[in-house]
């Protein structure tokens, strides 16, 4: 099964995740000029891929969750020619129960947590930090969230 679209990219990337099978991995559809093609990322660390990609940033990078409910970026780096991984971990005394979503300008982007809180996760101009935003008054988040203005 693979999940639905996610993460588009510009006028020609799009990401899914295939979330059974031998494979559950990312992977990308790619258009190169001629012809659409898919692209399999893999999974960071052996972890299977769990959701719908989400927060694209750019054409650049995007954000993932895997089993253990950890957030990972999938990241172009042009100095080395490919993409890699990096590992965002989890929340404080938390994870990641939704789908990364509502990326803001490169630097910012919001998930939902198994506790049912909010968390951001932030570029601060030096390095990555969890920002708790809390529980909605008289219930959980449940859903990634969506878009970002």
């Amino acid at each position: 099964m693979i999940s639905g679209p996610g993460a588009a990219m510009l006028d020609s990337k799009l990401f899914v995740s295939r979330l059974n099978g031998d494979f559950p991995d990312l992977y990308e559809r790619w258009w190169d000029g001629d012809e659409w093609i898919w692209i399999n990322h893999g999974k960071p660390s052996g972890t299977a891929v769990t959701g719908t990609p989400g927060a694209a940033m750019l054409d650049e990078k995007l954000f993932v969750v895997v089993a253990d409910g950890s957030l990972w970026e999938r990241h172009w780096r042009n100095d080395q020619g490919r993409w890699v991984w990096n590992d965002h971990g989890t929340p404080p005394a938390t994870t990641v129960a939704t789908a990364p979503g509502a990326a803001m300008m490169d630097s910012k982007l919001f998930v939902g947590t198994a506790n049912g809180r909010l968390y951001e996760r932030a570029w601060n101009g030096t390095q990555w930090v969890w920002v708790d935003h809390g529980l909605p008054v008289g219930t959980s988040v449940a859903t990634a969230p969506g878009a970002a203005m």
